[in-house]
Protein backbone atom coordinates (compact mmCIF):
# COMPACT_ATOMS: atom_id res chain seq x y z
CA UNK A 1 0.00 0.00 0.00
CA UNK A 2 2.91 2.26 1.06
CA UNK A 3 4.24 1.49 -2.57
CA UNK A 4 1.30 2.27 -4.51
CA UNK A 5 0.72 5.69 -2.60
CA UNK A 6 4.50 6.61 -3.47
CA UNK A 7 4.02 5.72 -6.88
CA UNK A 8 0.47 7.90 -7.17
CA UNK A 9 2.78 10.99 -5.89
CA UNK A 10 5.36 10.43 -7.83
CA UNK A 11 3.04 9.52 -11.12
CA UNK A 12 1.66 13.13 -9.72
CA UNK A 13 4.79 15.07 -9.44
CA UNK A 14 5.64 14.18 -12.86
CA UNK A 15 2.00 15.34 -14.33
CA UNK A 16 2.49 18.71 -12.52
CA UNK A 17 5.97 19.10 -13.37
CA UNK A 18 4.95 18.50 -17.05
CA UNK A 19 2.14 21.09 -17.11
CA UNK A 20 4.55 23.24 -15.66
CA UNK A 21 6.93 22.50 -18.40
CA UNK A 22 3.74 22.84 -21.27
CA UNK A 23 2.26 25.97 -19.41
CA UNK A 24 6.00 27.68 -20.01
CA UNK A 25 6.40 26.29 -23.54
CA UNK A 26 3.15 27.85 -24.21
CA UNK A 27 3.82 30.94 -22.14
CA UNK A 28 7.03 31.03 -24.33
CA UNK A 29 5.49 30.65 -27.35
CA UNK A 30 2.63 33.13 -26.93
CA UNK A 31 5.72 35.63 -25.74
CA UNK A 32 7.43 34.94 -29.05
CA UNK A 33 4.29 35.56 -31.17
CA UNK A 34 3.27 38.59 -29.53
CA UNK A 35 7.29 39.62 -30.34
CA UNK A 36 6.44 38.66 -33.68
CA UNK A 37 3.15 40.79 -34.24
CA UNK A 38 5.38 43.50 -32.63
CA UNK A 39 8.07 43.38 -34.87
CA UNK A 40 5.34 43.10 -38.14
CA UNK A 41 3.71 46.35 -36.32
CA UNK A 42 6.63 48.23 -36.04
CA UNK A 43 7.73 47.14 -39.97
CA UNK A 44 4.77 49.15 -41.05
CA UNK A 45 3.77 51.75 -38.53
CA UNK A 46 7.03 52.44 -36.59
CA UNK A 47 8.55 52.22 -34.10
CA UNK A 48 6.53 53.22 -30.48
CA UNK A 49 8.63 56.45 -30.38
CA UNK A 50 8.21 57.00 -34.03
CA UNK A 51 4.21 56.81 -33.28
CA UNK A 52 4.09 58.92 -30.24
CA UNK A 53 5.74 62.01 -31.42
CA UNK A 54 7.39 61.01 -34.49
CA UNK A 55 11.28 60.78 -33.29
CA UNK A 56 13.15 58.18 -32.68
CA UNK A 57 14.13 55.90 -29.71
CA UNK A 58 17.76 57.38 -29.68
CA UNK A 59 18.22 61.57 -29.59
CA UNK A 60 21.12 63.36 -30.78
CA UNK A 61 20.44 66.55 -30.55
CA UNK A 62 20.44 65.96 -26.42
CA UNK A 63 24.45 64.31 -26.61
CA UNK A 64 25.54 67.77 -25.55
CA UNK A 65 23.30 68.52 -23.13
CA UNK A 66 23.64 65.09 -21.09
CA UNK A 67 27.07 66.10 -21.24
CA UNK A 68 26.54 69.58 -19.70
CA UNK A 69 24.19 68.36 -16.56
CA UNK A 70 26.58 65.52 -16.11
CA UNK A 71 24.26 62.79 -17.45
CA UNK A 72 27.08 60.73 -18.43
CA UNK A 73 25.54 57.37 -18.06
CA UNK A 74 23.14 58.38 -20.32
CA UNK A 75 25.33 59.42 -23.21
CA UNK A 76 25.35 55.50 -24.33
CA UNK A 77 21.46 56.10 -25.29
CA UNK A 78 22.44 58.88 -28.13
CA UNK A 79 24.05 56.74 -30.03
CA UNK A 80 22.92 57.05 -33.87
CA UNK A 81 19.66 55.95 -34.25
CA UNK A 82 18.52 52.53 -36.91
CA UNK A 83 15.23 54.72 -37.34
CA UNK A 84 15.17 58.43 -39.08
CA UNK A 85 12.18 60.94 -38.00
CA UNK A 86 8.98 60.69 -39.80
CA UNK A 87 6.03 62.65 -38.48
CA UNK A 88 3.81 61.13 -40.54
CA UNK A 89 4.68 58.08 -38.73
CA UNK A 90 3.25 59.83 -35.83
CA UNK A 91 -0.35 58.87 -34.70
CA UNK A 92 -3.28 60.96 -33.71
CA UNK A 93 -5.16 61.26 -30.64
CA UNK A 94 -6.35 58.21 -28.52
CA UNK A 95 -4.42 56.49 -30.45
CA UNK A 96 -1.45 58.74 -29.79
CA UNK A 97 -1.79 58.58 -26.48
CA UNK A 98 -1.46 54.99 -26.28
CA UNK A 99 1.37 54.60 -28.26
CA UNK A 100 3.53 57.25 -25.84
CA UNK A 101 1.70 55.88 -22.71
CA UNK A 102 3.16 52.41 -23.79
CA UNK A 103 6.75 54.35 -23.57
CA UNK A 104 6.30 56.45 -20.14
CA UNK A 105 4.61 54.15 -18.21
CA UNK A 106 4.73 50.51 -20.09
CA UNK A 107 7.05 47.24 -19.22
CA UNK A 108 9.10 49.08 -21.47
CA UNK A 109 9.28 52.80 -20.24
CA UNK A 110 11.52 54.36 -21.69
CA UNK A 111 14.67 55.20 -18.80
CA UNK A 112 16.53 58.20 -20.44
CA UNK A 113 14.97 61.61 -18.58
CA UNK A 114 15.95 63.96 -21.23
CA UNK A 115 14.25 60.84 -24.27
CA UNK A 116 11.08 61.16 -21.52
CA UNK A 117 10.22 64.64 -21.49
CA UNK A 118 9.54 65.18 -25.32
CA UNK A 119 7.39 61.81 -25.19
CA UNK A 120 5.30 63.13 -22.07
CA UNK A 121 4.81 66.25 -23.82
CA UNK A 122 3.59 64.50 -26.81
CA UNK A 123 1.05 62.49 -25.08
CA UNK A 124 -0.14 66.05 -24.21
CA UNK A 125 -0.30 67.24 -27.13
CA UNK A 126 -2.22 63.71 -28.36
CA UNK A 127 -4.80 64.55 -25.17
CA UNK A 128 -5.11 68.07 -26.94
CA UNK A 129 -5.89 66.32 -30.06
CA UNK A 130 -8.19 64.44 -28.16
CA UNK A 131 -9.91 66.99 -26.54
CA UNK A 132 -8.71 65.48 -23.54
CA UNK A 133 -7.47 69.29 -22.02
CA UNK A 134 -6.84 68.08 -18.34
CA UNK A 135 -5.12 65.36 -18.91
CA UNK A 136 -2.66 67.22 -21.02
CA UNK A 137 -2.16 69.82 -18.23
CA UNK A 138 -1.12 66.83 -16.14
CA UNK A 139 1.24 65.52 -18.65
CA UNK A 140 2.91 69.14 -18.46
CA UNK A 141 2.77 68.68 -14.79
CA UNK A 142 4.27 65.52 -14.90
CA UNK A 143 6.88 66.52 -17.23
CA UNK A 144 7.97 69.64 -15.06
CA UNK A 145 8.10 67.04 -12.12
CA UNK A 146 10.43 64.75 -14.18
CA UNK A 147 12.59 67.65 -15.18
CA UNK A 148 12.86 69.23 -11.94
CA UNK A 149 13.87 65.59 -10.50
CA UNK A 150 16.93 66.04 -13.27
CA UNK A 151 18.04 69.00 -11.55
CA UNK A 152 17.46 71.06 -15.67
CA UNK A 153 14.62 73.81 -14.22
CA UNK A 154 16.64 76.53 -13.46
CA UNK A 155 19.41 75.85 -16.65
CA UNK A 156 19.53 78.83 -18.41
CA UNK A 157 20.29 76.36 -21.88
CA UNK A 158 17.39 74.30 -21.12
CA UNK A 159 14.83 77.05 -19.81
CA UNK A 160 15.94 78.44 -23.65
CA UNK A 161 15.04 75.78 -25.21
CA UNK A 162 13.22 72.75 -24.42
CA UNK A 163 12.52 74.08 -20.96
CA UNK A 164 10.10 76.70 -23.16
CA UNK A 165 7.61 73.81 -24.28
CA UNK A 166 6.39 73.06 -20.98
CA UNK A 167 4.63 76.69 -20.78
CA UNK A 168 3.74 76.72 -25.16
CA UNK A 169 2.27 73.82 -24.29
CA UNK A 170 -0.23 74.44 -20.66
CA UNK A 171 -1.19 77.49 -22.79
CA UNK A 172 -2.47 75.75 -25.47
CA UNK A 173 -4.43 73.87 -23.63
CA UNK A 174 -5.96 76.44 -21.00
CA UNK A 175 -7.12 78.51 -24.07
CA UNK A 176 -9.10 75.60 -25.79
CA UNK A 177 -10.85 75.46 -22.06
CA UNK A 178 -11.43 79.09 -22.24
CA UNK A 179 -9.08 80.53 -20.00
CA UNK A 180 -7.44 83.00 -21.84
CA UNK A 181 -5.75 84.90 -18.90
CA UNK A 182 -4.53 81.31 -17.65
CA UNK A 183 -3.08 80.71 -21.15
CA UNK A 184 -1.51 83.80 -20.89
CA UNK A 185 0.21 83.66 -17.84
CA UNK A 186 1.46 80.22 -18.83
CA UNK A 187 3.41 81.77 -21.84
CA UNK A 188 4.80 84.56 -20.28
CA UNK A 189 5.80 83.23 -17.06
CA UNK A 190 8.76 81.05 -18.64
CA UNK A 191 10.03 84.25 -20.05
CA UNK A 192 10.17 86.00 -16.60
CA UNK A 193 13.90 85.89 -16.26
CA UNK A 194 14.35 86.52 -20.13
CA UNK A 195 14.89 90.26 -21.81
CA UNK A 196 17.57 89.94 -24.35
CA UNK A 197 17.44 86.49 -25.42
CA UNK A 198 16.29 86.62 -29.11
CA UNK A 199 14.81 83.49 -29.84
CA UNK A 200 13.09 83.31 -26.43
CA UNK A 201 11.76 86.24 -27.00
CA UNK A 202 10.66 85.60 -30.40
CA UNK A 203 8.79 82.11 -29.74
CA UNK A 204 7.01 83.52 -26.81
CA UNK A 205 2.95 84.08 -27.33
CA UNK A 206 1.36 86.40 -25.88
CA UNK A 207 -2.23 85.88 -26.52
CA UNK A 208 -3.16 89.53 -27.12
CA UNK A 209 -5.75 88.25 -29.30
CA UNK A 210 -7.66 86.36 -26.75
CA UNK A 211 -6.90 89.20 -23.62
CA UNK A 212 -8.78 92.26 -23.76
CA UNK A 213 -6.73 94.02 -20.69
CA UNK A 214 -3.09 94.65 -21.46
CA UNK A 215 -1.47 92.76 -18.72
CA UNK A 216 2.43 94.11 -17.26
CA UNK A 217 3.72 91.05 -18.38
CA UNK A 218 2.89 91.25 -21.49
CA UNK A 219 3.72 94.74 -22.32
CA UNK A 220 7.48 93.53 -20.77
CA UNK A 221 7.98 91.07 -23.34
CA UNK A 222 6.36 93.54 -26.07
CA UNK A 223 8.59 96.15 -25.43
CA UNK A 224 11.65 93.65 -24.84
CA UNK A 225 11.17 91.94 -28.22
CA UNK A 226 10.86 95.29 -29.91
CA UNK A 227 14.15 96.29 -29.05
CA UNK A 228 16.16 93.42 -30.47
CA UNK A 229 13.82 92.90 -33.62
CA UNK A 230 12.48 96.25 -34.83
CA UNK A 231 9.80 95.05 -36.39
CA UNK A 232 7.95 94.00 -33.74
CA UNK A 233 7.47 97.67 -32.98
CA UNK A 234 4.63 97.88 -35.21
CA UNK A 235 3.05 94.96 -33.40
CA UNK A 236 3.49 96.68 -29.80
CA UNK A 237 2.27 100.06 -31.18
CA UNK A 238 -0.89 98.11 -32.50
CA UNK A 239 -1.57 96.53 -29.27
CA UNK A 240 -1.34 99.88 -27.31
CA UNK A 241 -3.95 100.97 -29.35
CA UNK A 242 -6.27 98.13 -28.69
CA UNK A 243 -6.67 99.22 -24.95
CA UNK A 244 -6.54 102.78 -26.01
CA UNK A 245 -3.14 104.11 -25.19
CA UNK A 246 -2.96 106.14 -27.86
CA UNK A 247 0.31 108.74 -27.25
CA UNK A 248 2.15 105.48 -25.55
CA UNK A 249 1.13 103.90 -29.26
CA UNK A 250 2.37 106.81 -31.14
CA UNK A 251 5.80 106.97 -29.49
CA UNK A 252 5.92 102.90 -30.79
CA UNK A 253 5.30 104.54 -33.99
CA UNK A 254 7.73 107.14 -34.37
CA UNK A 255 10.83 104.97 -32.58
CA UNK A 256 10.01 102.89 -35.68
CA UNK A 257 10.37 105.78 -37.66
CA UNK A 258 13.77 106.36 -36.00
CA UNK A 259 14.86 103.34 -36.54
CA UNK A 260 14.75 103.08 -40.30
CA UNK A 261 15.71 106.78 -40.87
CA UNK A 262 19.05 105.63 -38.91
CA UNK A 263 19.98 103.31 -41.53
CA UNK A 264 19.67 105.82 -44.08
CA UNK A 265 18.61 103.51 -46.51
CA UNK A 266 18.09 104.98 -50.18
CA UNK A 267 14.39 104.63 -50.08
CA UNK A 268 11.59 105.31 -46.96
CA UNK A 269 8.55 103.13 -46.70
CA UNK A 270 5.70 105.35 -46.42
CA UNK A 271 3.45 103.07 -44.85
CA UNK A 272 5.28 103.78 -41.81
CA UNK A 273 5.05 107.68 -42.32
CA UNK A 274 1.24 106.65 -42.81
CA UNK A 275 0.26 104.92 -39.66
CA UNK A 276 2.34 107.21 -37.76
CA UNK A 277 -0.32 109.75 -39.15
CA UNK A 278 -3.03 107.38 -37.63
CA UNK A 279 -1.33 107.15 -34.38
CA UNK A 280 -0.96 110.64 -33.70
CA UNK A 281 -4.43 111.78 -34.71
CA UNK A 282 -6.04 109.07 -32.26
CA UNK A 283 -3.64 110.67 -29.77
CA UNK A 284 -5.04 114.11 -30.63
CA UNK A 285 -1.79 115.51 -31.47
CA UNK A 286 -2.70 116.52 -34.75
CA UNK A 287 0.16 118.80 -36.40
CA UNK A 288 2.34 115.83 -36.19
CA UNK A 289 -0.31 113.66 -37.31
CA UNK A 290 -0.39 116.16 -40.27
CA UNK A 291 2.82 116.30 -40.96
CA UNK A 292 3.77 112.43 -40.94
CA UNK A 293 0.70 112.24 -43.80
CA UNK A 294 2.09 114.90 -45.82
CA UNK A 295 4.84 112.90 -46.15
CA UNK A 296 3.37 109.93 -47.09
CA UNK A 297 2.07 111.24 -49.35
CA UNK A 298 4.57 112.89 -50.77
CA UNK A 299 7.04 110.55 -50.39
CA UNK A 300 4.67 107.98 -52.14
CA UNK A 301 4.13 110.25 -55.08
CA UNK A 302 8.16 111.16 -55.13
CA UNK A 303 8.62 107.26 -55.24
CA UNK A 304 6.28 106.36 -57.67
CA UNK A 305 7.45 109.16 -60.19
CA UNK A 306 11.42 108.10 -60.20
CA UNK A 307 9.83 104.36 -60.78
CA UNK A 308 10.85 102.82 -57.18
CA UNK A 309 7.27 103.33 -56.08
CA UNK A 310 6.53 101.50 -52.31
CA UNK A 311 6.03 97.79 -52.84
CA UNK A 312 2.06 98.02 -51.78
CA UNK A 313 0.80 101.64 -52.63
CA UNK A 314 -2.80 100.08 -51.94
CA UNK A 315 -1.49 99.51 -48.51
CA UNK A 316 -0.58 103.05 -47.96
CA UNK A 317 -3.56 104.70 -49.86
CA UNK A 318 -6.29 102.80 -47.27
CA UNK A 319 -3.90 103.83 -43.98
CA UNK A 320 -4.15 107.54 -45.63
CA UNK A 321 -8.24 107.00 -45.93
CA UNK A 322 -8.33 106.40 -42.23
CA UNK A 323 -6.38 109.45 -41.39
CA UNK A 324 -8.55 111.61 -43.37
CA UNK A 325 -11.48 110.06 -41.57
CA UNK A 326 -9.95 110.73 -38.70
CA UNK A 327 -9.30 114.54 -39.81
CA UNK A 328 -13.21 114.81 -40.92
CA UNK A 329 -14.25 113.76 -37.59
CA UNK A 330 -12.27 116.08 -35.71
CA UNK A 331 -13.19 119.11 -37.88
CA UNK A 332 -16.52 118.89 -36.86
CA UNK A 333 -17.48 116.78 -40.09
CA UNK A 334 -18.63 114.11 -39.00
CA UNK A 335 -21.17 112.93 -41.32
CA UNK A 336 -18.80 112.94 -44.06
CA UNK A 337 -16.41 110.54 -41.80
CA UNK A 338 -19.03 108.14 -41.56
CA UNK A 339 -19.55 107.85 -45.22
CA UNK A 340 -15.99 107.54 -45.91
CA UNK A 341 -15.69 105.08 -43.10
CA UNK A 342 -18.74 102.95 -43.73
CA UNK A 343 -18.03 102.89 -47.66
CA UNK A 344 -15.89 100.45 -47.17
CA UNK A 345 -16.47 96.65 -46.15
CA UNK A 346 -13.83 96.18 -43.91
CA UNK A 347 -11.02 97.70 -42.73
CA UNK A 348 -7.25 95.49 -43.52
CA UNK A 349 -4.64 97.65 -43.44
CA UNK A 350 -4.81 99.47 -40.13
CA UNK A 351 -4.33 98.01 -37.14
CA UNK A 352 -7.78 96.68 -34.81
CA UNK A 353 -7.16 98.89 -32.34
CA UNK A 354 -6.75 102.05 -35.03
CA UNK A 355 -9.95 101.06 -36.35
CA UNK A 356 -12.04 99.78 -32.95
CA UNK A 357 -11.27 103.78 -31.96
CA UNK A 358 -12.25 105.48 -35.20
CA UNK A 359 -15.37 103.08 -35.06
CA UNK A 360 -16.20 104.21 -31.92
CA UNK A 361 -16.01 108.01 -32.48
CA UNK A 362 -18.43 107.57 -35.64
CA UNK A 363 -20.63 105.30 -33.71
CA UNK A 364 -21.49 108.35 -31.27
CA UNK A 365 -24.38 110.09 -32.33
CA UNK A 366 -24.80 108.63 -35.79
CA UNK A 367 -27.96 107.44 -36.77
CA UNK A 368 -29.33 103.86 -37.43
CA UNK A 369 -29.21 105.01 -41.31
CA UNK A 370 -25.46 105.52 -41.10
CA UNK A 371 -24.81 102.44 -39.33
CA UNK A 372 -23.95 100.66 -42.41
CA UNK A 373 -20.67 98.71 -44.18
CA UNK A 374 -17.91 98.84 -41.45
CA UNK A 375 -19.77 101.45 -39.40
CA UNK A 376 -22.16 98.87 -39.13
CA UNK A 377 -20.43 96.38 -36.13
CA UNK A 378 -19.75 98.18 -32.72
CA UNK A 379 -16.17 98.12 -31.80
CA UNK A 380 -16.44 94.87 -29.40
CA UNK A 381 -17.77 92.90 -32.17
CA UNK A 382 -14.91 93.75 -33.94
CA UNK A 383 -12.89 92.69 -31.88
CA UNK A 384 -14.93 89.06 -31.26
CA UNK A 385 -14.61 88.54 -34.17
CA UNK A 386 -11.21 88.74 -34.78
CA UNK A 387 -10.84 86.66 -31.96
CA UNK A 388 -13.55 84.00 -33.06
CA UNK A 389 -11.35 83.83 -36.28
CA UNK A 390 -7.88 82.95 -34.74
CA UNK A 391 -9.53 80.53 -32.30
CA UNK A 392 -10.79 78.58 -35.57
CA UNK A 393 -7.89 78.39 -37.20
CA UNK A 394 -5.99 77.38 -34.19
CA UNK A 395 -9.00 74.14 -33.73
CA UNK A 396 -8.46 73.21 -37.17
CA UNK A 397 -4.85 72.99 -37.02
CA UNK A 398 -5.16 70.66 -34.03
CA UNK A 399 -6.95 68.18 -36.79
CA UNK A 400 -3.49 67.76 -38.94
CA UNK A 401 -1.36 66.13 -36.51
CA UNK A 402 1.70 68.78 -37.48
CA UNK A 403 1.12 72.54 -35.85
CA UNK A 404 0.81 71.13 -32.40
CA UNK A 405 4.32 69.62 -32.62
CA UNK A 406 6.08 72.40 -33.25
CA UNK A 407 5.29 73.60 -29.59
CA UNK A 408 7.80 71.15 -28.66
CA UNK A 409 10.93 72.55 -28.60
CA UNK A 410 14.67 70.78 -29.44
CA UNK A 411 17.38 70.61 -26.52
CA UNK A 412 19.74 73.76 -26.71
CA UNK A 413 23.11 72.81 -28.46
CA UNK A 414 25.40 74.03 -25.62
CA UNK A 415 28.14 73.38 -27.78
CA UNK A 416 26.93 76.24 -30.21
CA UNK A 417 26.39 78.31 -27.34
CA UNK A 418 29.83 77.63 -26.08
CA UNK A 419 31.93 77.49 -29.52
CA UNK A 420 30.99 80.99 -29.73
CA UNK A 421 32.92 82.05 -26.54
CA UNK A 422 36.41 83.27 -27.96
CA UNK A 423 34.82 85.56 -30.90
CA UNK A 424 31.91 87.05 -28.81
CA UNK A 425 34.48 88.18 -25.91
CA UNK A 426 37.05 89.30 -28.11
CA UNK A 427 36.46 93.35 -27.91
CA UNK A 428 39.82 94.09 -29.26
CA UNK A 429 40.44 93.31 -32.70
CA UNK A 430 36.85 92.47 -33.24
CA UNK A 431 36.21 89.45 -35.91
CA UNK A 432 32.15 90.61 -34.97
CA UNK A 433 32.50 94.01 -35.96
CA UNK A 434 33.54 96.29 -38.91
CA UNK A 435 36.75 98.11 -38.49
CA UNK A 436 34.57 101.21 -38.21
CA UNK A 437 31.08 102.77 -38.43
CA UNK A 438 29.17 103.12 -41.76
CA UNK A 439 29.88 106.90 -42.91
CA UNK A 440 26.39 107.53 -43.88
CA UNK A 441 24.42 106.65 -40.83
CA UNK A 442 27.21 106.10 -38.15
CA UNK A 443 26.22 103.25 -37.13
CA UNK A 444 28.77 99.86 -36.21
CA UNK A 445 28.04 96.29 -38.79
CA UNK A 446 28.07 93.04 -36.30
CA UNK A 447 28.18 90.10 -37.99
CA UNK A 448 27.56 86.03 -37.01
CA UNK A 449 27.36 83.44 -39.07
CA UNK A 450 25.65 79.66 -38.46
CA UNK A 451 23.07 78.63 -35.94
CA UNK A 452 20.41 81.74 -35.88
CA UNK A 453 19.47 81.55 -32.30
CA UNK A 454 23.61 81.15 -30.90
CA UNK A 455 24.22 84.09 -33.62
CA UNK A 456 21.87 86.82 -32.38
CA UNK A 457 22.51 85.95 -29.01
CA UNK A 458 26.33 86.23 -29.94
CA UNK A 459 25.53 89.77 -31.72
CA UNK A 460 24.00 91.45 -28.84
CA UNK A 461 26.49 90.00 -26.38
CA UNK A 462 29.26 91.36 -28.48
CA UNK A 463 27.71 94.83 -28.95
CA UNK A 464 27.10 94.83 -25.47
CA UNK A 465 30.82 94.06 -24.60
CA UNK A 466 31.85 96.75 -26.87
CA UNK A 467 29.57 99.80 -25.30
CA UNK A 468 31.08 98.93 -21.83
CA UNK A 469 34.80 99.13 -23.76
CA UNK A 470 33.83 102.30 -25.60
CA UNK A 471 32.72 103.62 -21.97
CA UNK A 472 29.03 103.90 -23.17
CA UNK A 473 25.97 102.77 -21.16
CA UNK A 474 24.24 100.72 -23.78
CA UNK A 475 22.88 100.64 -27.32
CA UNK A 476 20.45 100.54 -29.68
CA UNK A 477 20.22 97.81 -32.49
CA UNK A 478 18.69 96.79 -35.55
CA UNK A 479 18.88 93.02 -36.24
CA UNK A 480 18.25 91.76 -39.80
CA UNK A 481 17.04 88.80 -40.84
CA UNK A 482 19.52 86.14 -41.88
CA UNK A 483 20.87 85.25 -45.19
CA UNK A 484 22.01 81.85 -46.19
CA UNK A 485 23.40 83.35 -49.56
CA UNK A 486 27.40 82.67 -48.17
CA UNK A 487 29.65 80.02 -48.19
CA UNK A 488 29.52 79.97 -44.31
CA UNK A 489 25.89 79.26 -44.08
CA UNK A 490 23.18 82.06 -42.68
CA UNK A 491 25.02 84.96 -41.49
CA UNK A 492 22.86 87.19 -39.12
CA UNK A 493 23.58 91.09 -39.12
CA UNK A 494 22.85 93.77 -37.26
CA UNK A 495 23.53 97.60 -37.24
CA UNK A 496 24.46 98.93 -33.52
CA UNK A 497 24.51 102.89 -32.19
CA UNK A 498 26.45 103.23 -29.14
CA UNK A 499 25.04 105.43 -27.27
CA UNK A 500 24.48 106.53 -23.44
CA UNK A 501 20.67 106.67 -22.24
CA UNK A 502 21.05 110.18 -22.44
CA UNK A 503 21.91 110.69 -26.27
CA UNK A 504 19.64 111.59 -29.06
CA UNK A 505 18.61 108.26 -30.46
CA UNK A 506 18.90 106.54 -27.20
CA UNK A 507 15.34 106.64 -26.17
CA UNK A 508 14.16 104.36 -23.67
CA UNK A 509 12.01 102.65 -25.99
CA UNK A 510 14.94 101.42 -27.78
CA UNK A 511 17.52 101.02 -25.44
CA UNK A 512 19.58 97.98 -24.39
CA UNK A 513 21.24 98.10 -21.17
CA UNK A 514 24.71 96.91 -21.69
CA UNK A 515 25.46 95.71 -18.33
CA UNK A 516 22.17 94.22 -18.27
CA UNK A 517 22.74 92.34 -21.26
CA UNK A 518 26.31 90.64 -19.99
CA UNK A 519 24.69 89.77 -16.60
CA UNK A 520 22.31 87.73 -19.13
CA UNK A 521 23.60 86.25 -21.88
CA UNK A 522 27.41 85.34 -20.22
CA UNK A 523 25.15 82.75 -18.53
CA UNK A 524 25.04 81.05 -22.10
CA UNK A 525 27.23 82.26 -24.05
CA UNK A 526 30.33 82.40 -21.06
CA UNK A 527 33.59 84.19 -21.19
CA UNK A 528 36.65 81.62 -22.12
CA UNK A 529 38.11 81.77 -18.66
CA UNK A 530 34.60 81.35 -17.27
CA UNK A 531 33.98 78.69 -19.73
CA UNK A 532 37.51 77.06 -18.97
CA UNK A 533 36.82 76.74 -14.98
CA UNK A 534 33.27 75.02 -15.91
CA UNK A 535 34.95 72.28 -18.04
CA UNK A 536 37.22 71.81 -15.42
CA UNK A 537 34.83 71.30 -12.79
CA UNK A 538 32.86 69.05 -15.23
CA UNK A 539 35.89 67.31 -15.59
CA UNK A 540 36.70 66.74 -11.57
CA UNK A 541 33.23 65.92 -11.02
Amino acid sequence: MKTFLLGVAAAEMIFDASAALAGTGEEKAAKLEQEKVQKEEEKKLGSLYLRCDGKPNNMTDGESFARFVGAVTLLALFAPSPESPDPAKRLFAEKGVEACTRLIDGEKAEGNGLRRLPLILARGLHQIEAKNYQAALDDVAKARAEAAALGLIGNPYFDRSMGLSFGRIEAEARLRMGDPAGAQAASLNQVKDITYGFVPLLLTRTYAGFNRELRPEEERVDAATARILAPTVLGYAARLEEVGRFADAAVQHEAMIATVEGLKAKEKESSFYARAAIGHALAGEWDRAKERADFARSNMADRRARGVPDDDSSRIVELLDLYEVLRLEHDGQAAQARRNFAARSQWVEPSLGQVMEADRRLREGASSGELFGALAKAPEELWQERRDAELAVKLQADTDNKELFNLILPYAKIDDFEGRSNVTWRVAKSKMMAEKPDEDSGMWRLFSAGNVQTAADSIVLHAALQAQAKGKEGFTLVMLPPSSKTAYGPVTIAWVHFADRSETGAEASRFLSADQVVAELSQVIPSPETLKARKKQTKAA
